[in-house]
C-alpha cells in the first residue's frame, strides 16, 4: 500500500498550513501517513502557489536527509514513467505516488539567450543602484536576468515586463524559470508569480513537464571560477545586488528560505560555501547544513540583529532596520495615546535618547 500522501483537505482549509518556502498562510499541504493520519514533519509537504513558489519536500528527500529517522519498513520502486511507488509490505501491490523526479529534458539554450536581451522593471531598477553601472551590467549578463515579452497586469497595475531568473545547473543544462514582478523602486509585486514550465503548459510550446528539478539560482557559474568561494543567500535578487558589491565571491539564491536541502547542495560538496541566512531563519538554515553533503562552510549569524525578514541586500542598500530599544519603544506608545505629544515631536523633530524612572 501506499505510505504518505499529501493530506487530503479538510472543510475551512484547517489542515493547510504557513509555507516554509514562501512564508504565505494556508497554502502548505503536509504528507501524512495512510495508516495512521500522522503527519510526517512540518517541513515535509508541497506549496499550492507552485509558480511562485515551487517548495515541494516530498517523504523521498526527507528521509535521506534525515538517515536517523526509521524507515526500515519503506522501500522505493521506481517505475517506468519516472515516478515511484513506496511500498508497505513486500509483494504488495501499489499505485503510483508523484515523487520529485530527475530532470532528463531541459529547456534550450536559445530561450536564456532572447529573454536577456529584453528589458524589464526589474532592470530598470537594477541600473540605478549605486554601483559601478559596467558592473552592473555584467552581473545582469552573467546571471542571464531576462524578462518577459509581455506586460504583467495584476490587481487592475501593470507592472510592465516580469524579471525572468534562470535556473541553470553546473552542466549548463537549463531546468527552468522563475517570473517574478517589481515594482519600480525593487520590492516584489507580492501575490503574483509564474514559471516557464507553467507558462509552456499554458501555450502548449516547448517542453511539457509536470515538474521540474530545483537547483540553486546562479549554479551554472561554478566551473567558470573553480577558485572562487561560494556564498549563499535567499532571494535571487540579493544574489545579484552582492555580486555587485562583492565580485570576488560566487553569489547564489535558494530561492526561499525553506528551499536549502541537502539534494541542492551537493554541486558544492568540494567548495568553501559561506552562507548568509535572512534574519529569523538562522537555526532553520544551520540545521538543515548539519544534515547537508557540505564539507567545508560557514554559516554567519550577522542578519540575525535586525528585523526579521531582513537580509543582506537590504544592508548593503540601507534599508535594514535594527529593533527599536526600550526608550524609542516606550516613546512610540507615548505619541500613540497622546496626539498633543506625536505632532510636538514631529514639529521638533523630537527623538528618545533614555528612559528613567
Amino acid at each position: 500500500m501506499i505510505k504518505f500522501v499529501l493530506e487530503h483537505y479538510r472543510s475551512g482549509g484547517s489542515n493547510r498550513y504557513t509555507c516554509p518556502g514562501c512564508g504565505q498562510k494556508k497554502c502548505f499541504t503536509r504528507y501524512v501517513d495512510v495508516n495512521t493520519g500522522e503527519q510526517l514533519a512540518d517541513e515535509c509537504g508541497k506549496c499550492n502557489h507552485e509558480a511562485s513558489c515551487g517548495y515541494h519536500y516530498p517523504p523521498r528527500d526527507y528521509f535521506r536527509d534525515h538517515p536517523d529517522r526509521d524507515y526500515s519498513s519503506q522501500w522505493e520502486r521506481p517505475l517506468v514513467n519516472g515516478k515511484y511507488s513506496v511500498l508497505g509490505n513486500r509483494g504488495n501491490s501499489a499505485a503510483p505516488v508523484h515523487k520529485e523526479v530527475i530532470q532528463t529534458e531541459f529547456f534550450d539554450n536559445s530561450w536564456v539567450e532572447k529573454a536577456s536581451l529584453r528589458p524589464s522593471t526589474f532592470r530598470t531598477w537594477m541600473e540605478q543602484l549605486p554601483f559601478e553601472h559596467d558592473r552592473i551590467q555584467e552581473v545582469l549578463k552573467e546571471y542571464y536576468v531576462g524578462a518577459t515579452n509581455y506586460d504583467i497586469v495584476f490587481n487592475g497595475v501593470n507592472y510592465g515586463p516580469s524579471a525572468v531568473f534562470w535556473m541553470i545547473d553546473e552542466q549548463q543544462q537549463v531546468h527552468d524559470a522563475k517570473f517574478i514582478a517589481y515594482t519600480a523602486d525593487g520590492h516584489r509585486v507580492n501575490g503574483w508569480g509564474d514559471s516557464m514550465r507553467s507558462r509552456c503548459k499554458k501555450m502548449n510550446k516547448g517542453p511539457q513537464l509536470e515538474e521540474t528539478e530545483k537547483v540553486l539560482f546562479g549554479l551554472h557559474l561554478l566551473p567558470r571560477y573553480p577558485d572562487k568561494v561560494v556564498c549563499i543567500v535567499e532571494s535571487e535578487k540579493s544574489a545579484l545586488i552582492c555580486a555587485c558589491r562583492y565580485p570576488e565571491y560566487i553569489w547564489l539564491a535558494t530561492g526561499g528560505c525553506g528551499n536549502l536541502q541537502a539534494s541542492k547542495l551537493r554541486p558544492l560538496a568540494n567548495r568553501h560555501v559561506v552562507i548568509y541566512p535572512d534574519s529569523g531563519c538562522y537555526d532553520k538554515w544551520k540545521s538543515k547544513l548539519a544534515e547537508s553533503p557540505l564539507k567545508s562552510y560557514t554559516i554567519s549569524n550577522v542578519m540575525e540583529d535586525y528585523l526579521p525578514n531582513t537580509d543582506i541586500a537590504d544592508v548593503l542598500l540601507g534599508e535594514a532596520r535594527l529593533p527599536d530599544d526600550e526608550a524609542t519603544q516606550a516613546f512610540k506608545r507615548m505619541k500613540a495615546d497622546n496626539p498633543a505629544i506625536s505632532e510636538l515631536a514631529q514639529r521638533l523633530d523630537l527623538v528618545a535618547v533614555s528612559i528613567g524612572k
